[in-house]
């Protein structure tokens, strides 16, 4: 299994490991104060993996790139940044990522991100304003295109 924390790291636990369906992750592995688990995946499944900070940086990365012999980092965060979602992408369809933060909403297409390797930092998928991050991120599947790539004030329409 791999396990995908909000400090951008990569636990690889084999599955023989588990000895109860009633086992804590957090007991199997060693993780930091504060650090929780959002997302965990088995290595056999293929396809990609999108991973989102609060900082509002955006990664897309094959699942392959993470099944090493060891545990590691799977995004290099910045300062006081932390991962705020993982989601696996579906290829077989045209997929969009909507952004929110505290003040905007933004939609844009996932082919629009260039995929990375295991440890990079990614790129940029929205600009925030000061005291802003990140709240939510949300992957879509039909978006009506007078929207997409805008950026708007949440709870404000634009013409």
């Amino acid at each position: 299994l791999a396990i995908f924390t909000n400090k951008g790291m990569c636990y690889k636990l084999p599955v023989t490991k588990i000895n109860s369906s009633m086992q804590s992750i957090k007991s199997l592995i060693k993780m930091e104060p504060k650090e929780e688990v959002l997302f965990v995946i088995d290595f056999k499944t293929k396809g990609t993996l999108l991973c989102v900070t609060k900082q509002g940086m955006v990664k897309k990365t094959n699942i392959e790139e993470y099944n090493t012999t060891r545990s590691g980092k799977s995004i290099k965060l910045k300062d006081n940044d932390l991962v705020a979602t993982i989601s696996l992408l579906d290829n077989n369809k045209k997929q969009y990522l909507q952004l929110e933060t505290k003040e905007y909403l933004l939609t844009f297409s996932i082919s629009d991100i260039s995929p990375t390797g295991k440890i990079g930092l990614g790129v940029k998928g929205i600009k925030l304003h000061e005291n802003d991050e990140v709240v939510s991120s949300e992957l879509i599947v039909k978006v009506d295109s007078k929207n997409l790539s805008k950026r708007n004030q949440v709870g404000r329409k634009k013409k």
